[in-house]
C-alpha cells in the first residue's frame, strides 16, 4: 500500500492496520509506504521547507508517536527512506 494512510487520522490508521492483520497468511506482511517521519522534529523541518506545498488536511505518520498505537498488536519495523517518506512492515504477533 502506498500513499493512502495519510488520509486517515492516527486512530483510524491503527484500526485499519489491526483489522487488516486478520487477512494475512502465516509469514505474511503488510508493507506500507507513505509520507512519514521518524520524529516530530523531522516533520517540523519538512513542514518549514515545504512552505505553501504542505497539506494541513492530511495526517502524516510520526513514527515515535504512532508506534505506541500498534504496541502489543503486531510486530512493526519502520525505515525512513527519504526526508519525507517511510516504510512500515507489519506482521502478526
Amino acid at each position: 500500500m502506498t500513499y493512502a494512510l495519510h488520509h486517515l487520522e492516527d486512530n483510524a490508521k491503527a484500526e485499519f492496520i489491526k483489522k487488516t492483520l486478520g487477512y494475512l497468511e502465516e509469514g505474511g506482511a503488510i508493507i506500507i509506504g507513505d509520507i512519514a517521519f521518524e520524529t516530530p522534529e523531522a516533520q517540523g523541518v519538512c513542514l518549514v521547507s515545504s512552505g505553501d506545498d504542505w497539506d494541513d488536511e492530511e495526517f502524516y505518520i510520526v513514527w515515535l508517536d504512532f508506534a505506541q498505537r500498534l504496541e502489543g498488536f503486531c510486530h512493526v519495523e519502520y525505515k525512513q527512506v527519504s526526508h519525507c517518506g517511510g516504510v512500515l512492515i507489519v506482521r502478526k504477533k
